[in-house]
């Protein structure tokens, strides 16, 4: 069972999580949250950057994300570099956390990452998500809503 977390008083997703271990290891304060359970396939929506989520009362709503791509391997480096600032911050603020050695390896993903590999020109943009485009090419990735 999957999971979206949302902070009380704000409508949109804060964390997700693919199962209860992931959501037992996420840095959240219950108390603070509402965690509300959701099918894979909405789960995914979110983790491939497909949608957004927000909550209204007890009810999730999806929204179509209106991403169009990346234009220039400058637009995806910096998604890239803000994924990692990210990822990078929560490591170094949890040396012993049990989620530490999956970020890492993100982190080393990242980093290998040739973004003129992927976005060569303005003619030939990546037209799908980074999320989308490691799924589709086999690349083990975390959407920055996984990052504890």
């Amino acid at each position: 069972m999957a999971y979206i977390i949302f902070v009380n008083g704000e409508d949109r997703a804060y964390k997700i999580a693919a199962n209860d271990s992931d959501k037992d290891n996420l840095n959240f304060v219950a108390e603070h949250c509402t965690v509300k359970s959701v099918s894979d396939a909405d789960f995914n929506k979110i983790r491939l950057n497909q949608a957004w989520a927000s909550l209204s009362g007890d009810t999730i709503t999806y929204n179509d994300s209106v991403f169009s791509g990346f234009k220039s391997a400058d637009e995806l480096s910096s998604y890239l570099n803000n994924v990692k600032s990210l990822a990078t911050a929560f490591v170094n603020a949890n040396p012993s956390h049990p989620k530490k050695t999956e970020v890492e390896n993100y982190i080393s993903v990242i980093n290998g990452i040739d973004t003129s590999s992927i976005v060569p020109d303005a003619d030939t943009p990546l037209e799908k998500t980074w999320e989308q485009y490691c799924q589709d090419n086999g690349i083990t990735f975390l959407h920055p809503l996984q990052i504890p």
